[in-house]
């Protein structure tokens, strides 16, 4: 794709400014402009740059939809300076207007219900994100592409209409072994391997990503111990996330492999509360340090004084209440501090910037600059994710439905707010010979949402088989089963059920 003159952009006010450069608005209100600092310039590989967006908009509309990615190389009067992208969606931020980051998840939904005011969610919510996170990863690494920074701060979630996760930075990604912008890491997100092979792979990032579902699921942000999920994650989740945090990157496996078990996990968890965390095991429990940082490996401990025969002292009662005394208040100190410290001062926020924005921000994924922040006292309430009933499947079928063998829809479903999300099983019309199930997948990946009626949505669908493009409008045909066509009006029939 060719390069876009930064005069015919209609560039408009800056959005935004962090480490690498600024944001601006730009004519086109569905994009927005990165353009790098000065001081930038030689750390960018504007080859690599230019190649990333044919390789991104080769990918699915389901996960182009997912990325700020590098839409446009964008030239100025000395040549590079930065790219248009994806503006993000405002479904991806907090009530108060900042983002939405899978880092406000992980101190548990209390504490994202009440602090943070986003609605109840349950289990089954936070499998269907896992699921869909896993969807992009697949597909981002079939195509050769590597993430690189799987973390949650650059993982944006959303909730609603279904449960979706947002990747941004993604002109750090790694394609096809090459990158426009040295490697970004973020401390304790980071492999095994990292220390001795920078680059990140598809393996990096299936480590990554077990770290996430396991912190995610346990709402702890330094666990990478499997043992502690709770009892109730099934078996199959167990098994993957002890693989996926393997130190031997050879042995994690895909992370595509984790998409039906975390869909299937989804189906029987409506309303189900996450937690508790398996408590640790008694004695001993080895530490893995964190990669980069400089650690001690704990020996034994000192003898205190006066440990001896000769040397103990017994404590009178009093004094031992005194101590039990000092020590829960300062517990209750240290906790006061750790929560009631606002979200823009945590070192990973702060690390992304270097400059202070000057402008008001058009969406807060944008900005990586520490505000100021009002804390208002909330009385800490007991809240219960509403209820959900799994979707009866279809009763019958259509004459001419032909199934897909184990083909599903990337996406999952919900027909109401009192059904939890299923996924669709894909088929074609049999009388439609012309109709084949690769093309059956495209319009899956095209419609891209399953929340809420489809009934009556269009979508453009480009056939890989022709090349050409098709109209294809979805339909119900049932009062009662979850049964969608989806048609053409001339020879193209794809059918959606449950």
């Amino acid at each position: 794709m060719t390069a876009v003159d930064r005069t015919q952009l209609g560039v408009g006010p800056e959005l935004a400014r962090g480490g690498q450069g600024a944001v601006f608005a730009v004519a086109d209100p569905t994009m927005v402009f990165k353009e790098y600092f000065p001081h930038i310039h030689p750390e960018v590989d504007y080859d690599v740059l230019a190649d990333l967006p044919a390789a991104f908009t080769a990918l699915s509309v389901r996960v182009r939809s997912r990325l700020a990615y590098p839409a446009r190389l964008v030239t100025g009067l000395a040549g590079p300076s930065g790219f248009v992208m994806p503006r993000i969606p405002h479904r991806y931020a907090l009530p108060n207007g900042k983002d939405l980051s899978l880092q406000h998840l992980l101190n548990g939904p209390d504490f994202a219900v009440t602090r943070l005011g986003i609605a109840p969610y349950d289990l089954q919510a936070v499998y269907l994100l896992l699921a869909d996170l896993a969807g992009t990863l697949a597909e981002l690494h079939a195509a050769g592409i590597a993430v690189g920074d799987v973390s949650p701060k650059n993982t944006l979630v959303s909730f609603h209409p279904q449960p979706t996760a947002f990747l941004i930075d993604c002109d750090s990604m790694v394609v096809h072994g090459r990158q426009a912008l040295p490697p970004v890491t973020t401390p304790d997100w980071t492999a095994p391997e990292s220390a001795t092979a920078p680059t990140p792979t598809v393996d990096s990032d299936a480590y990554k990503f077990g770290l996430v579902v396991l912190r995610l699921i346990t709402g702890d942000q330094q666990f990478t111990d499997p043992a502690r999920l709770p009892h109730t994650v099934p078996e199959v989740l167990r098994r993957l996330t002890t693989r996926a945090l393997s130190p031997d990157p050879a042995t994690r496996g895909p992370v595509a492999d984790w998409i039906g078990p975390l869909t299937a996990a989804a189906t029987t968890a409506a309303g189900v509360p996450l937690g508790p965390v398996t408590p640790r095991p008694s004695g001993p429990v080895p530490v893995q340090a964190p990669v980069g940082r400089h650690h001690v490996t704990p020996g034994p401990a000192p003898a205190a004084a006066g440990s001896g025969a000769a040397g103990r002292r017994s404590l009178s009662t009093p004094a031992i209440w005194s101590w039990i005394g000092a020590a829960c208040l300062l517990t209750m100190l240290v906790v006061a501090v750790i929560t009631g410290r606002p979200d823009d001062a945590s070192p990973a926020r702060a690390a992304r910037s270097s400059t202070t924005a000057t402008s008001t921000t058009d969406h807060p994924a944008y900005t990586t600059t520490t505000r100021p922040t009002t804390t208002t006292t909330t009385p800490r309430t007991t809240t219960q994710a509403p209820r959900t009933t799994t979707p009866s499947r279809a009763r019958s079928l259509p004459s001419d439905l032909r199934s897909c063998p184990d083909a599903q829809t990337p996406w999952t479903y919900r027909p109401s707010p009192t059904t939890s999300y299923v996924p669709l099983s894909v088929g074609v019309g049999a009388t439609t010979p012309a109709t084949h199930c690769n093309f059956a997948m495209e319009t899956a990946r095209a419609f891209g949402s399953g929340s809420g009626s489809l009934d009556g949505q269009t979508r453009s669908v480009v056939s890989p088989n022709t090349g050409k493009s098709y109209p294809m409008t979805c339909r119900s045909v049932s009062s009662t089963d979850i049964v969608l066509r989806c048609h053409d009006g001339a020879t193209a029939v794809v059918y959606f059920y449950y």
